[in-house]
């Protein structure tokens, strides 16, 4: 079982230290989107391990029950329900929410982690796989976003992450689209961690770089040696997300590499920082 403290992981990319006070989640729910892999099931068995109730939806059902079945074995004490929808669409997302309703489950936390990239050439992608994308990325997100983050205000107690990436913070060529999506997410979330200030309803915003999901199966792209070589482990990636929605931070790079990258961003010309990013995607 994952440690109940989530210990300190020391890794050469990362050097993440977890948090030592543990919010209680004894019979909270808890809403991850794009649950049937990658950190979306990390995501749930890090909550379970803290005996909080999952609510996991993604489009893939046989995953979704896949990973239940784990979390019944491994952490009985964690009620888990499973929701398929896709939520590239309006009508997924309002399933969602009615299929939520109809248990009377009251959501405390969303972990708004569904989404992906297209790999390529922006001039040679099909419209309807862009739109889909960004409807996903950016739409979906959104939409959740604003529904239960109503509900949490006007209980006064809750909260959110969203997932967005290092892409956010600067041009992606070949990622072109997804990276703008992504900028839109960090904006979005820390305006409104702002906005939130002064409530007990926390949103921060994870900003990863390159982690081993199906990201890559999913874009169309093969591995650059860059990629290969700054590669971190999902796990690790979110735990950090987790410990900083906790804490109410605005956001979050997790790994000393990303935060390097990022940092160094800030003193080159704009142009150059997307030429270099076009070679090291290639």
């Amino acid at each position: 079982m994952i440690n109940d403290h989530w210990s300190c992981i020391v890794d050469p990319w990362s050097l993440v230290c977890d948090v030592e006070d543990k919010m209680n989640y004894k019979d909270k729910w808890v809403l991850i989107t794009g649950a049937s892999s990658g950190m979306g099931s990390d995501y749930a068995e890090l909550f379970a391990s803290q005996d909080a109730n999952i609510i996991l939806t993604a489009r893939r059902e046989s995953n979704l029950v896949e990973l239940k079945n784990k979390i019944a074995t491994k952490y009985p004490n964690s009620k888990v329900v499973i929701v398929s929808s896709d939520l590239s669409n309006e009508e997924g997302c309002q399933n969602l929410i009615r299929e939520i309703n109809k248990q009377d489950i009251q959501v405390h936390t969303l972990i708004n982690n569904a989404g992906y990239g297209i790999y390529g050439e922006f001039t040679e992608m099909n419209w309807s796989e862009v739109k889909n994308m960004l409807d996903l990325d950016i739409i979906s997100l959104t939409y959740l976003t604003h529904h239960y983050v109503k509900e949490m205000k006007a209980r006064n107690e809750g909260q959110i992450l969203l997932v967005a990436s290092i892409g956010a913070y600067q041009p992606c060529p070949l990622y072109a689209s997804y990276g703008a999506a992504k900028a839109y997410v960090l904006n979005f979330g820390e305006a409104l961690n702002v906005e939130l200030a002064g409530t007990n309803v926390k949103i921060s915003v994870l900003s990863p770089g390159v982690t081993e999901t199906e990201f890559f199966e999913r874009s169309g792209q093969k591995q650059s040696l860059y990629q290969k070589i700054v590669m971190m482990k999902s796990m690790p990636v979110a735990k950090v997300g987790i410990r900083s929605m906790e804490k109410g931070a605005l956001s979050v790079i997790p790994g000393f590499m990303n935060n390097l990258i990022i940092f160094l961003n800030r003193f080159s010309p704009r142009k150059v920082t997307a030429i270099l990013a076009h070679q090291l995607m290639k």
